[in-house]
């Protein structure tokens, strides 16, 4: 077993192995087709499949593959095509778009939120298609399959769905791959300076953006909150590390002040309308990060080891 995970080199070895991975996600697009509890599954296990292509095999070799093995997939499960368009085709490119940052030493953090993007984007490109082809409008599809499609703005809450089923599948998936990435050798790369960074700037700007805009449009409100709630996540992975002990006294005060001000704040609101709010939770961890993160440049804290 030890000798599939081992990155390939030569023609040979990179086609017979991107074969067998296309041939994987071809049967998992057939079993879909038929078997539409499966998609959760599928959307776990699809991802590490093309991610485990695109951290072993050669990167000349990696748009040839996403492309044949996505044609492959939509060929097998045209018995359900709007599945394979909304589940199979994403998970793929998304796989194969975090297997690719993760090899290529990027950010960990970072790979996955452009991972999760891409996915969420496929799933939104998907749909027009699959409506165009089937006639079936997956939107309304799945609500009236949850019974919600007649609840009061029920779809300001689209397009962060998207993005969580997206974030789902990718995260679920980056354990394997982060830790096949690792066994073979691949860590955090000299971006984790600034990508660090960036992860914590981007969400503290989409908390406050979220914010600013819950009472013009709440479907992007929620679907910002929903990105500073993963960026926020992924911040707190590159700061869980000895801190003075007053930045955690600061946390938790800032943390308290928030959640009055939430309650201020919602109080004036009536059902989901009460959850744009939310992101006031996430700046006060946003702002520890970056703190955190600050600090050893500061002489206050620990630096980054290998990132001097």
């Amino acid at each position: 077993m030890k000798d599939i995970f081992v990155p390939r080199k030569g023609l040979a070895q990179n086609v017979a192995f991107l074969a067998v991975l296309t041939a994987v996600e071809a049967v998992l697009s057939l079993v879909l087709s038929f078997f539409p509890l499966a998609s959760l599954f599928v959307t776990i296990f699809l991802p590490s499949v093309s991610a485990l292509a695109a951290i072993l095999a050669e990167k000349k070799y990696l748009p040839v593959y996403v492309v044949g093995s996505s044609l492959l997939a939509v060929a097998f499960g045209l018995h359900d095509l709007a599945s394979s368009l909304f589940y199979v085709v994403p998970a793929i490119l998304s796989g194969a778009l975090l297997g690719f940052f993760l090899s290529s030493r990027f950010d960990f953090g970072l790979a996955i939120f452009l991972s999760s993007l891409l996915n969420m984007g496929c799933a939104y490109l998907s749909l027009p298609i699959s409506k165009a082809l089937t006639g079936i409008d997956f939107v309304e599809f799945a609500l009236d399959l949850l019974g919600i499609s007649s609840m009061e703005g029920i779809k300001d809450l689209v397009p962060a769905f998207f993005f969580a089923y997206g974030t789902a599948g990718t995260a679920l998936s980056s354990f394997f791959v982060i830790y096949l990435a690792r066994r073979i050798g691949i860590e955090d790369g000299d971006e984790r300076k600034w990508a660090s960074f960036l992860v914590v700037a981007l969400g503290l700007a989409f908390s406050i953006v979220s914010l600013s805009i819950n009472t013009s449009s709440l479907a992007w409100s929620f679907l910002l909150g929903a990105m500073a709630l993963l960026l926020t996540l992924l911040s707190l992975s590159s700061v869980i590390r000895h801190n003075p002990w007053w930045l955690y006294t600061l946390l938790v005060i800032l943390e308290f002040g928030a959640l009055f001000l939430f309650a201020f704040l919602s109080s004036g609101t009536q059902g989901k309308d009460g959850f744009a709010f939310l992101p006031v939770f996430f700046l006060p961890v946003g702002l520890f990060a970056l703190v955190s993160l600050a600090l050893p440049y500061l002489g206050q804290g620990p630096k980054m080891k290998g990132k001097a």
